[in-house]
């Protein structure tokens, strides 16, 4: 459910709308972790020297595994979390009553957010997002109360 285009200064806009109420926090520890660990290739053979080579190889290996093997768990129980949360989250979303945040990036600038009641109401609004931040590639660092097109500068604004 996102749109990107590029504007003036090849700087690339996203758009779209969160589908749940936060950001996966280990997602991205948990692959920084796992790409720590080498990965030495296909097995080396199933003879005895060959065993002795992948024995010393896991021996190498295994202490860069040690933070993945940590961090995997709470991974695990997050997802599981947003798999339990994700079908009411959504039908609250779609009947309004929970808000739906609507965010624009504009290159590497972190994500404009915005809290919006309805899912068609956000997807409006990510559109006129991503038009202002085409017509302003700094529009991700401005306040929502000094965008003309934001009605209630009390119901948008950076989070």
């Amino acid at each position: 459910m996102s749109a990107s285009s590029s504007p003036r200064h090849n700087q690339r806009v996203k758009s779209g709308r969160r589908w749940l109420p936060w950001k996966s926090r280990t997602r991205s520890l948990t692959s920084r972790a796992w790409d720590w660990a080498p990965d030495w290739g296909t097995t080396v053979g199933d003879g005895p020297i060959s065993s002795i080579i992948s024995a010393v190889l896991f021996i190498v290996t295994f202490p860069f595994m040690i933070p993945a093997l940590l961090i995997t768990p709470f991974f695990l129980l997050e997802s599981l979390l947003q798999w339990i949360v994700f079908p009411f989250a959504v039908a609250l979303r779609l009947i309004g009553a929970i808000p739906v945040v609507a965010w624009v990036k504009v290159g590497d600038q972190a994500p404009y957010e915005e809290r919006v009641h309805g899912w068609r109401r956000a997807k409006a609004r990510s559109a006129e997002l991503a038009d202002l931040a085409r017509a302003n590639p700094s529009m991700a660092t401005t306040s929502a109360a000094t965008m003309s097109s934001v009605d209630d500068p009390y119901q948008y604004g950076p989070r």
